[in-house]
C-alpha cells in the first residue's frame, strides 16, 4: 500500500513542506476564505500535490504537479491526477497515459516553480 502524503509551498518562507493535507474554511457574509495546510503550515493552494507512491531513477519522490523526463527520449511530461489515477500528460497535445513503476522517470522540476518546462 502506498504512503498517502502531500507537499505544498509555504506562504511564510517559500519552502516546501511535506505531510498530511488539511483544509480550513472560514465564512462571513461577503466572502469565503479557503486555506490549505500541509503539515500544519499555510501553503499556496496551487502548489499542493499528492505523492504518487513512485520514485524517479535517482530515488526522488514523484508528486502530482511534477515535470518529469521520460527516458529514453527525455521529453517533458506533467504528472496529473485524472480519472482517479496518476497520469503523464504531454504538454502540447494534452495526450495522457497512466503513470507506472515500469517507466524510467527523472523529476526535472514542477509546474508551480518551473511552468516554462512544459512550453
Amino acid at each position: 500500500m502506498r504512503e498517502i502524503k502531500f507537499r505544498g509551498k509555504r506562504l511564510d518562507n517559500d519552502e516546501w513542506v511535506y505531510g498530511d493535507l488539511m483544509h480550513s474554511f472560514a465564512h462571513d457574509s461577503l466572502q469565503r476564505d479557503e486555506r490549505v495546510y500541509v503539515n500544519v503550515r499555510g501553503v499556496a493552494p496551487k502548489s499542493v500535490g499528492q505523492y504518487t507512491g513512485l520514485k524517479d531513477k535517482n530515488g526522488r519522490e514523484v508528486y502530482e504537479g511534477d515535470v518529469v523526463a521520460l527516458t529514453p527520449h527525455e521529453l517533458p511530461f506533467e504528472v496529473r491526477f485524472i480519472d482517479a489515477a496518476f497520469r503523464l500528460v504531454e504538454p502540447l497535445t494534452n495526450r495522457h497515459e497512466p503513470l507506472s513503476n515500469n517507466q524510467i522517470l527523472k523529476v526535472i522540476g514542477n509546474t508551480y516553480e518551473n511552468p516554462d518546462l512544459l512550453s
